[in-house]
């Protein structure tokens, strides 16, 4: 009777993992005709499967995605493993480098060790996270083809459900984080912000462009729940609300926490390469505007920054301006 009962767990269990491996050796044969659709399809040159028995994987070289505007994606090599007994969740190493070609910009990135999980349901992907090691990636603007560049230490991105129908919540962390414009590399910046961001909708399997202009649609309202920032001695704590308008300008109010007020220039220079001639004069603006308070028991300042289509200023005084990223009424 035991041994019946062991014997017919062991044969459902391959049924089980035999149909998985159908239902994901279909998925990649129709993916692979690379039809442009809303979830940007997934197509490989190559692929391979494995895993018995207790994971489906697939090794895909040549790995590339399509979105329905065109927008194309290629990738060096994906590995991909989903555990069977833990149904939606699906792991993968990702080999660079990768090349994003959208409508109106294009993406450079490359990185040493990549990893990406996803969770999924039949409602579609609800969460995914990111992790890179030394990360290097340059964006195109195809407009008027303006370029900067960044390179990171270590690069991660973790996105979900917020608590809020129709919200996400972004988190993002990275060290050593170097910004160049025009070939000059500014002061490196290190940090983590999480950020809820409303009118996403719940699924996440959309192309980016599509993901970005439901959300432009919805107002491009985002809150910034707490970053911490540092460069040099310079340790900040931001929060606040923030608005990303249709002409590609930033608004909102940032209450921003900081200590290490000598080394305030550095700061300045990371965040705002391209004031980095004027960073001492926008710090002491900042210092003499700011009023002191305590954090864990050590000495430090607070600001209130008032932020007006890209515009900051602390009080009455004008401090630096954000540039605009562009009209974005090419993503509604």
């Amino acid at each position: 009777m035991f041994v019946g009962l062991i014997a017919f767990l062991a044969i459902a269990w391959a049924a089980y993992w035999y149909a998985a491996y159908r239902m994901a050796d279909g998925f990649i044969a129709e993916s692979a005709t690379l039809q442009p659709s809303e979830s940007m399809s997934l197509g490989c040159v190559e692929h391979q499967f494995g895993g018995f028995p207790l994971h489906i994987t697939i090794d895909c070289a040549g790995a590339r995605s399509v979105a329905a505007d065109g927008a194309v994606a290629d990738l060096g090599a994906l590995s991909a493993r989903a555990p069977l007994y833990n149904p939606g969740w699906v792991e993968a190493d990702i080999t660079g480098p990768l090349l994003y070609e959208g409508v109106n910009h294009t993406i450079n990135a490359d990185w040493s060790g990549g990893q990406f999980d996803f969770l999924a349901g039949f409602g579609g992907v609800s969460r995914a996270t990111a992790a890179f090691g030394e990360v290097t990636f340059t964006v195109a603007d195809a407009i008027d083809d303006t370029v900067w560049s960044a390179s990171a230490n270590a690069w991660g991105t973790e996105i979900r459900p917020a608590a809020e129908d129709g919200a996400i919540r972004l988190t993002l962390s990275a060290e050593e984080l170097v910004v160049a414009i025009g070939g000059e590399a500014y002061p490196s910046v290190s940090g983590t912000a999480s950020m809820t961001l409303t009118g996403f909708g719940d699924r996440l399997d959309r192309a980016p462009d599509r993901l970005i202009g439901d959300w432009l649609a919805a107002g491009g309202n985002f809150h910034v729940d707490h970053m911490d920032l540092s460069s040099g001695d310079v340790v900040a704590d931001v929060t606040g609300p923030m608005r990303l308008d249709i002409d590609g300008t930033l608004s909102g109010n940032l209450v921003v926490q900081y200590s290490g007020a000598h080394d305030l220039p550095t700061l300045v220079a990371a965040i705002f390469p391209w004031y980095a001639d004027d960073a001492d004069a926008i710090a002491e603006a900042v210092r003499l505007m700011s009023r002191p308070v305590e954090i864990r028991g050590e000495e430090a300042y607070e600001a209130r920054f008032i932020i007006e289509a890209g515009n900051i200023r602390i009080g009455l005084i004008p401090l630096v301006t954000i540039p605009s990223v562009g009209p974005l009424d090419h993503y509604l």
